[in-house]
């Protein structure tokens, strides 16, 4: 559903209308017969949606209109995509609440320095309404050891999403060994240069 207050604290970029909906580019939906005029900006230097913004910068208005389509399956495609590319551009066109906060480029940097060539396939993706189990495997290589061996090839992964708005909105990580969807701490080697020179976090090896 929609927020009332949403609505009217911000001015969008209109994505398409499409049975009787209109679309914003950061996702919401609402009835065409109760658009008003100041809920659509007539040019996109007039709106104040940072997230319409975002995804009107990236370019990514068509994915945008794909992922309304093909649902959460297209999201967690292009997800994945991105964090194999070390990519954060329009990670507000894919993620929303807590993910879109916590998935940053710092994060990204992070994830790709510990674990050099990260490469995540999907396995298995179930889903139902507003939820999705995504069974994935990992390889990559283990600059600091982190995980007892120089190479890691095939790791299983699962993760569940939740999503909402056309976002994913939160993870639940069942297997989560790269401590990414997780706060939970990850050993640091000692002897390791590479290591040494990551800053450290207080929430353990996350981007």
């Amino acid at each position: 559903m929609v927020s009332c207050l949403t609505l009217l604290g911000s001015t969008h970029l209109r994505l398409d209308q499409a049975g009787g909906l209109a679309r914003t580019l950061c996702g919401l939906a609402m009835a065409e017969a109760d658009v008003h005029s100041g809920v659509f900006a007539r040019e996109a230097a007039a709106a104040t949606c940072a997230h319409c913004l975002d995804v009107s910068r990236s370019g990514s208005a068509s994915a945008v209109v794909g992922d309304l389509r093909q649902g959460t399956r297209a999201l967690i495609t292009r997800l994945l995509d991105q964090l194999n590319a070390e990519d954060a551009t329009g990670l507000s066109a894919i993620l929303g609440g807590r993910l879109l906060e916590s998935i940053t480029a710092q994060r990204l940097q992070r994830l790709h320095q510990l674990f050099p060539a990260w490469c995540a396939s999907v396995d298995e993706l179930i889903m139902d309404e507003g939820n999705a189990v995504l069974r994935y495997r990992v390889a990559c290589l283990d600059a600091c050891g982190l995980l007892g061996g120089a190479e890691v090839s095939g790791k299983a992964q699962c993760v569940i999403f939740r999503s909402a708005n056309h976002r994913l909105v939160d993870a639940f990580p069942i297997v989560d060994d790269f401590a990414f969807w997780s706060s939970a701490a990850m050993p640091r080697t000692a002897g390791c240069a590479h290591c040494a020179d990551i800053p450290d976090s207080s929430e353990g090896p996350r981007p």
